[in-house]
Formats: C-alpha cells, sequence, structure tokens
C-alpha cells in the first residue's frame, strides 16, 4: 500500500500515518485537510466525536506523517464476517449515521453545470488516461457514460452536502454488539459539495460484495440490468464512476492491477456501451 499505519500507545493513543509514495502524501494532505474542516464546522454539533481528532499533520519533513487519536470499535466488515446475519442491523446503524452528515450539511439543489463538471467529467478524465480507455470501444464507453449521467442529471435535484466517498463497512468502527457506530475513518476521498446518495450507493455495493463475493463491477451491472429504468441508475453509476477514479488516484496499485480493471471497471464500461 501507499500508506504505513501504526498504532502508537504512550501518552496520547494515536494512529500514526506514513506515506512511502507521493500519491500517499496527497493522500494523506487530503484527510487531514477535511478532518480539520469537519472538525470545525459548527452544524455538525455532537456527530463530530465520529472524527478521528486530528493531532499532527507533518508531511514535509525528512519522515513525513500524520497523527490521529485512536478511536475505539470493531470495524463493520470484521462484525459481518463474524456473523452473517447482522448485515442489516449493521447497515441500517452505518447509513443512519452517515445520512446525520448530509442532512447537517446539505442543501437540495438543481445539478447545474459546474456541480456535473465536478461530478462527471473529473473522474472521467481520470479513467481516460486508462490504457484500457484508449481502445476505440472503451473510448465510445466513456462517451456514453457522459451523455447519459448529463443526460439523467442535469437540473434534477440532488441533496447535495459533505460525502464521506469512501463509505464501506471497513470504514465504519462499531462496538461489538453492532448496534452503534464508534467512528467513521479515512476521509481522504470526502467532498463538501457531493451527491450524498453515492455514499448510500457505495455502502450498499460494498456489503453486497462482502457478503456474497461478487466485485463491484458485476454488481453493478446487474443492479442496472434488473431495473433499466430505476430512477437513481444514474447515481448508481456516479457512485461507480466516482469510487473507480478515487482508486486510481490514491495508489498506482489500482492502474497496474489487470484482474481489478478487468473485474471493476471493464464490465461497467461494457454494460454501458451496449
Amino acid at each position: 500500500t501507499d500508506i504505513l499505519v501504526l498504532r502508537a500507545v504512550a501518552d496520547l493513543d494515536l494512529v500514526v500515518k506514513h506515506p512511502s509514495s507521493d500519491h500517499g502524501r496527497q493522500t494523506l494532505a487530503r484527510q487531514a485537510a477535511n478532518l480539520q474542516t469537519l472538525a470545525a464546522d459548527e452544524r455538525l454539533g455532537d456527530w463530530r466525536r465520529l472524527l478521528p481528532g486530528l493531532v499532527a499533520c507533518d508531511l514535509h519533513q525528512r519522515l513525513p506523517r500524520t497523527a490521529e487519536h485512536y478511536r475505539a470499535g470493531t470495524e463493520a466488515s470484521t462484525l459481518i464476517q463474524r456473523d452473517p446475519k447482522t448485515a442489516h442491523r449493521i447497515a441500517a446503524a452505518a447509513l443512519a449515521a452517515i445520512t446525520e452528515l448530509h442532512h447537517a450539511t446539505g442543501t437540495i439543489e438543481a445539478a447545474g453545470p459546474d456541480r456535473l463538471r465536478s461530478w462527471i467529467d473529473t473522474p472521467l478524465e481520470t479513467l481516460r488516461d486508462l490504457p484500457l480507455a484508449r481502445a476505440p470501444r472503451a473510448a465510445a464507453a466513456l462517451d456514453a457514460l457522459r451523455a447519459r449521467l448529463y443526460t439523467q442529471l442535469a437540473d434534477r435535484p440532488v441533496l447535495t452536502a459533505w460525502t464521506h466517498g469512501d463509505y464501506h463497512p471497513g470504514n465504519v468502527l462499531m462496538t461489538d454488539d453492532g448496534t452503534e457506530v464508534t467512528a467513521i475513518i479515512d476521509w481522504a476521498t470526502a467532498h463538501p459539495n457531493g451527491p450524498a446518495a453515492t455514499d448510500r450507493h457505495l455502502f450498499r455495493l460494498a456489503l453486497q460484495r462482502e457478503t456474497g463475493g461478487e466485485e463491484l463491477g458485476a454488481l453493478v451491472v446487474r443492479a442496472l440490468r434488473q431495473d433499466p429504468g430505476r430512477a437513481d441508475g444514474a447515481l448508481l453509476l456516479l457512485t461507480w464512476l466516482r469510487h473507480v477514479a478515487d482508486n486510481l488516484n490514491q495508489s498506482d496499485r489500482y492502474r497496474r492491477n489487470r484482474p481489478w480493471l478487468a473485474s471493476n471497471v471493464a464490465p461497467v464500461l461494457r454494460e454501458v456501451a451496449g
């Protein structure tokens, strides 16, 4: 990975993160900036107890690092693996927690040109840089995806809010009985003006992946085929697009990982191309 994570127990119980690449350094810088901004947002009130508290951010030193207060809890993914029957209860608690953030910071607004460029065009440029996107069919699929998203989202009322961006069971810490969220971690891909529905879509997709074993690409394709006219189909595709682009931007290992690209990117592009 691009970030080494250590727990340091001394006067303070801290999680220390050290980047091993430029990508890792940029990821930690975004994480620190987002945590600082969220911690200062009075609209969030007591909800801020779920944030990792940023203690230090020294990314330009000889040994670059950040430090956060350790947050107790067990990853929701671990709890689900222990007892898959708890998945529904855990999902309900996790989705309720992130919905509080969305409601506290969000507004319903028409998706105008500036929003669409940020939500659609920026992540699309990341995918266009992939070697597989240079093939004519893949390039045409990306153009078709852009046209579809613009057509279905333009001027549509959307809840725009602070979004986590990588909201999956591995980033949600809970009490051992799975009834209460104790912390939400890894805020590097958070955005102050994101489409709130993408956090919920991504969590549900990740939950299906953990309980059923299918990769993200297959899950998205099946959802689109089962209900081609679904009202939130565009938001589901937008969730996939932003998640894939975020992974590619955070680490070069995704760009070099042919099996990951073949199972998470290629199937959706084929589906969109028709």
